[in-house]
């Protein structure tokens, strides 16, 4: 009889293990979707992050030249997109110096390739729209930045859109 119990009481039953590996898998599990959803959660965030920054970079370009040119001139599509911006500053010698902004389309002029040009540079990409309107002296530029690695299967994030309100006025032709 004390040769029963000496291995009744030894190591633990199968149930008992069965109980334990079901409960270690649930744990197992849960941690691997709390790590998952906090990693997507945080790729999302960056890209956000990214979309404003190129969004400011736009708009803060745009209103230092706007704000220190003598004239302004705007080339907009019917809907109000800023297809192009002229400004001329006059340097040092007093003679004007021209700056031009390019938003630019495809040889379609239907799809827009992302990004703001000045003078042949790139100054900020990943933008979807531009909106310009003057209105009582006052030049309101909309800037929205587009999510870009929606479209290629990488984190999806809201756009961004930025506005600014830029007094503009004797400036504007």
């Amino acid at each position: 009889m004390s040769h029963q119990r000496k291995y009744q009481k030894a190591g633990f039953t199968l149930l008992e293990t069965v109980v334990a590996l079901c409960i270690f898998c649930l744990i197992s599990i849960s941690a691997t979707a709390a790590l998952s959803y906090a990693s997507s959660a945080s790729a999302r965030l960056a890209v956000k992050g990214e979309l404003f920054e190129n969004a400011r970079i736009a708009v803060d370009f745009l209103t230092v030249h706007i704000q220190a040119a003598d004239t302004v001139t705007l080339q907009t599509s019917p809907s109000g997109t800023l297809q192009k911006l002229t400004v001329w500053e006059d340097d040092d010698m007093g003679a004007a110096e021209q700056h031009v902004f390019q938003y630019h389309f495809d040889a379609a002029e239907t799809v827009k390739y992302h990004r703001l040009e000045f003078g042949g540079n790139e100054v900020a990409s990943y933008i979807a729209d531009i909106y310009a309107a003057a209105d009582n002296g006052v030049l309101t530029l909309r800037v929205t930045s587009d999510d870009r690695l929606n479209r290629e299967g990488g984190p999806v994030a809201e756009p961004v859109v930025l506005t600014a309100k830029i007094p503009v006025y004797n400036k504007l032709n």
